[in-house]
């Protein structure tokens, strides 16, 4: 993957996506991320464009700092069968310019899978090695216990790892929300949810983006673009309606949340779960919480549901908060 975190421009974003393409054989996906267009000079998104001057012959998918929006070239683009007539996925956006073609700009998790899903799936070998290297990165910095949202196949790698007597962290697999319940069900029962050192977990939703992409759900407009107030990704009575089938399964729920609109549908979403199936020890989570009205904040301890937050947020997010939320007056 190539490395863009801190990338002070585009040009240099495309020096090394230029330096991949070398490395590859021709035809090849190129993937990378963490650029953040918000330290460029011209302070804008990438365009498809821009990539095909450096890697006209390779599909290449970048994706930002925030993870909640990705940049595509326009192989990828034409490999994942999107054009000017493509719609937005239900909770995404295809981003498009005055013409109507798409830029390359995907938000959200819906938008970016249209190009993500047609990447080849890492090997065994390969998907246990990146494993490993992870765990030995893990056990330098003295983490014993690690809370991981990632694919099942994943989880599968630890199961043999831990058979191999070669897992070093005590690890809780998230399972994803909008799976099936009976697919839910059955993670749970092929993984376990008792075993200290690795067990299935919470239920993570993924309710908004980020304010970096400008695509958290705010309840006002973006302070720096007053035409947009972010992205809720659900249907809000279809995010109620599974919520309260999953809780009445004995799941626990985690949704990600950054903007106040997004915390306030969850936190109504959290209150009809407990109406509907009673009072008991949920421990359901809000990730994030990042962008709060102050008339939600006792709401959190009325309704016992954790404020799961992130301390290097506030040195990460600090400037897009500042520009983009600022008027709203709620801490972030």
């Amino acid at each position: 993957a190539v490395p863009l975190t801190g990338v002070p421009s585009v040009e240099e974003m495309q020096k090394r996506v230029a330096a991949a393409v070398a490395r590859h054989k021709e035809g090849e996906w190129i993937t990378g991320g963490g650029w953040d267009h918000t330290l460029w000079p011209e302070k804008r998104f990438p365009n498809r464009q821009q990539l095909d001057a450096v890697a006209p012959k390779d599909p290449v998918i970048l994706t930002h700092i925030s993870c909640h929006v990705a940049v595509a070239n326009s192989l990828a683009l034409k490999k994942a069968e999107i054009d000017k007539s493509t719609p937005n996925p239900p909770g995404g956006e295809i981003e498009h310019d005055g013409l109507g073609e798409p830029t390359g700009m995907l938000k959200e998790a819906a938008a970016m899978a249209l190009v993500k899903v047609r990447i080849p799936d890492p090997s065994p070998e390969e998907r246990r090695r990146g494993i490993e290297i992870v765990l030995a990165n893990v056990a330098r910095n003295g983490v014993t216990s690690v809370q991981d949202n990632s694919a099942w196949e994943d989880f599968q790698v630890y199961q043999q790892l831990k058979e191999d007597g070669k897992l070093t962290a005590r690890i809780t697999e998230w399972l994803p929300f909008n799976a099936s319940l009976n697919e839910l069900q059955d993670r749970r029962a092929q993984g376990g949810y008792r075993d200290p050192w690795l067990k299935t977990g919470a239920l993570k939703a993924v309710s908004d983006g980020a304010l970096g992409s400008r695509t958290a759900a705010l309840l006002e407009p973006y302070s720096d673009d007053p035409s947009s107030t972010g992205i809720f990704t659900y249907d809000p009575g279809k995010l109620r309606a599974m919520a309260i089938e999953r809780d009445k399964a004995g799941f626990q729920l985690a949704f990600h949340a950054i903007g106040d609109r997004a915390n306030r549908i969850c936190l109504d979403v959290f209150q009809a779960v407990a109406k509907a199936n009673g009072p008991r020890d949920r421990r359901d989570r809000i990730e994030h919480a990042q962008v709060v009205a102050p008339m939600d904040f006792q709401r959190f301890a009325e309704l016992k549901v954790i404020a799961s937050m992130q301390p290097s947020h506030q040195t990460t997010d600090m400037r897009w908060a500042e520009d983009r939320a600022h008027t709203r007056g709620t801490p972030c």
